[in-house]
């Protein structure tokens, strides 16, 4: 049986008043709660009602520490058909972005067997998403821990903090700068905006997405934006797949296709996860869901849409052009007429919304380091409001800056995905939720647990290492020949 978490104003059952009346009588009038019985951590949550550690919403079944309410309202008990829609699109915009333009291209990479690679990067994405959540309740305190940071922290002490900062602010940033990356090329190819180059859009993206830094303080407050970067989306799957299947045989071009290409299939597994690697914002999107027990649901069905989205996508695109797809794949279809545009349009749209989602989560952190030296109310849980609306300005202006001056030197899209996904979202999305969980799990997991964590981290490893050193070459050999797509 579960044990029961008393917190503050806990209700006990019938049973356990009565064994607490008795212990009262004998303890000579003073009552004493029933889990003083036994050393257990209380686990408060952003709610203020008691919880209880169930074992039944565990990965594979193990006693993991997801919470479950006590004392609370129905409603907010339920876990299997509720889904947080701020959750979800946040989740559906910030990994739909740049990952599906890319997918075609891993298939030139890999061959078809990429395909069941997507599926395989996927269901291990998922499964370490979880592992993650689950392991901000595992702190030594019982409080939930802040963010990914913090996890590193309590598992490997102020080496893995260091560790997961480094990977994580540059992923961030990273894949911010690669959304103003995106929104340049495609600007600047656009008939009737075409006037400027690449670069000097990507400099107009950056004013455009200050504009809802500076407006929205926390990332709920983006619900709107996501849900129109997530129609945008899905709008541009319907585009390339209609498109791509019209231009099937065009130009009298000859395509080839292979079943598999084993030297260039690390890179493509390293974009295949920069495609569903939102693990440095799950912790932040978790932490603002208003029913958290709904969220696996949440997270299970953002996943469900991202296979929707991507499988048509990159069927279609490896299918029609083959050997000769481009990254992203908007530049294999004909550069003019009405679907070229809608499409370079609608991802544009996407990029400028999910970019505020991305940089929100760097931007709390850097407010909460600035408050503590400028403000004396540095204590409250949101430090955005212990620091003037200048200073805020300020340190969101600069970080915006950083992204758009990476973007504005280093515009190479498919090098500079493949490279941040084989360094960055690998060891976010692979080696550190199975390593940080096996570390912090207190009780014993089941041999399944442990033998997924351990092929996770070997498969995070060598497939990232890999990808790291190749993209590095492409990336730098783009460079030396500022060779623009």
């Amino acid at each position: 049986p579960s044990l029961v978490l008393c917190g503050s104003g806990a209700p006990f059952t019938a049973r356990q008043r009565s064994h607490s009346e008795t212990r009262t009588a004998r303890a000579g009038g003073r009552a004493r709660s029933p889990c003083t019985r036994r050393k257990i951590s209380t686990v408060p949550h952003r709610l203020t009602a008691p919880y209880r550690r169930d074992s039944r919403m565990g990965v594979f079944g193990e006693s993991t520490p997801l919470l479950a309410p006590v004392g609370i309202p129905k409603a907010f008990r339920s876990r299997s058909s509720g889904v947080d829609q701020h959750a979800l699109f946040n989740l559906l915009c910030t990994m739909a972005g740049t990952g599906i333009l890319q997918l075609p291209f891993t298939l030139r990479q890999g061959g078809w067997i990429v395909l069941g690679l997507i599926v395989l990067v996927g269901f291990l994405t998922n499964y370490t998403g979880k592992l993650l959540i689950d392991s901000l309740y595992l702190g030594k305190t019982g409080n939930r821990l802040r963010g990914y940071p913090e996890v590193g922290e309590a598992a490997f002490g102020v080496s893995g903090r260091i560790i997961v900062q480094i990977l994580h602010k540059a992923t961030l940033i990273g894949v911010s700068s690669l959304f103003l990356i995106l929104a340049g090329k495609f600007l600047s190819e656009i008939p009737g905006v075409d006037v400027f180059s690449q670069r000097t859009w990507t400099l107009v993206s950056g004013g455009a997405v200050l504009i809802p830094i500076l407006a929205f303080r926390t990332l709920r407050e983006n619900g709107p934006l996501s849900a129109l970067g997530l129609a945008a989306s899905a709008a541009v799957t319907v585009a390339v797949v209609v498109e791509g299947l019209r231009d099937r045989g065009g130009d009298a071009r000859t395509t080839t296709h292979e079943i598999i290409r084993w030297q260039d299939l690390a890179p493509a597994f390293a974009a295949i996860t920069l495609s569903f690697g939102g693990h440095a914002v799950f912790p932040s999107i978790e932490s603002h869901v208003q029913k958290p027990y709904n969220f696996r649901h949440t997270f299970n069905t953002a996943y469900i849409g991202l296979l929707v989205l991507y499988i048509p996508v990159a069927v279609v695109g490896y299918l029609v052009y083959g050997d000769h797809v481009y990254s992203p794949v908007l530049c294999s279809l004909p550069r003019h007429g009405l679907f070229a545009v809608l499409s370079k349009s609608f991802v544009t749209v996407h990029v400028l919304t999910a970019y505020p989602i991305l940089l929100q989560v760097v931007i709390e952190e850097a407010e909460r380091i600035v408050s503590r030296h400028f403000s004396t109310r540095s204590g409250r849980c949101e430090a955005s409001f212990g620091i003037s609306w200048w200073i805020r300005a300020l340190v969101r202006t600069c970080l915006v800056g950083i992204t758009v001056i990476i973007a504005y030197f280093i515009p190479y899209f498919d090098s500079l995905m493949a490279l941040i996904g084989a360094v960055g979202v690998t060891g976010l999305a692979f080696v550190m939720p199975a390593a940080m969980y096996l570390k912090l799990s207190a009780r014993p997991l089941s041999w399944i647990t442990v033998a997924m964590c351990s092929l996770v981290i070997v498969i995070g490893v060598s497939g990232g290492g890999i990808g790291a050193i190749q993209s590095a070459k492409s990336l730098i050999a783009q460079i030396q020949s500022n060779d623009i797509q």
